[in-house]
């Protein structure tokens, strides 16, 4: 599971720079190659004051939980953002919700593959099941 800082354009202001600034937490399968990537809200407000608080914004930068339901982001040197809440505490409902396909990756002819555990694998006959 990979959590990181999102914005979700609200789909009541048609130009895209009103919305929530969410937790955007994705998760694999391991039954099955398919990704879930759920949008947590934190607040609603504009898109540019939200890139200036938090450049980190709709980066890689993994958000660090603190076990009471509070985000924050690693900055380097010791330094950590603001701590941010879900709207609602532990009742809060995603704003967004995604399925995402996991394409098999693209291996010689003849290749068996397979999805297990969370990730796609081939079979080479001098090692066995390997990740792909």
């Amino acid at each position: 599971m990979r959590q990181t800082l999102a914005f979700v354009p609200d789909s009541a202001y048609p130009s895209g720079v009103i919305g929530w600034l969410c937790v955007r937490n994705s998760d694999t399968y391991s039954d099955r190659p398919e990704m879930t990537v759920l949008y947590w809200p934190i607040e609603h407000g504009r898109l540019r004051d939200y890139k200036e608080a938090f450049p980190e914004l709709d980066s890689d930068a993994e958000l660090h939980g603190d076990h009471r339901g509070g985000y924050s982001l690693y900055r380097g040197f010791g330094s950590y953002s603001p701590v941010l809440r879900l709207l609602d505490g532990g009742s809060t409902k995603p704003v967004k919700t995604e399925n995402i396909l996991i394409p098999c990756p693209k291996v010689r002819k003849g290749i068996e593959t397979r999805w297990r555990f969370g990730a796609w694998q081939k079979y080479l006959k001098s090692e066995g099941w390997v990740r792909a």
